[in-house]
């Protein structure tokens, strides 16, 4: 059943260059990021992102574009994987 409250630890390493490949382009990136429960005592999730591309294209506007494999681990050893492709945007006035 579990406890009422989910413990879980969640770490990421992350690195990243400053990069300007492209026009408005600020850095790239990788980062992997492990999640551990504690009342399944495993490690239940791992989100690798490989390539993660950032820019600032005007003062006001910033923006990232990622990809990020997901792999979920179902309980009985067998994990099951994701491929998910991220965008993010913020506005500053």
């Amino acid at each position: 059943q579990g406890s009422e409250l989910f413990n879980r630890l969640r770490h990421q390493t992350a690195l990243s260059w400053k990069a300007n490949w492209l026009p408005g382009m600020t850095q790239i990136g990788v980062s992997d990021e492990v999640f551990y429960d504690f009342d399944a005592e495993r490690i239940s999730a791992n989100w690798f992102v490989p390539l993660k591309l950032s820019f600032k294209p005007s003062k006001y506007f910033s923006c990232a574009f990622a990809y990020r494999l997901t792999s979920a681990n179902r309980g009985d050893g067998d994990w099951t994987h994701t491929h998910v492709w991220e965008f993010s945007g913020s506005f500053s006035l």
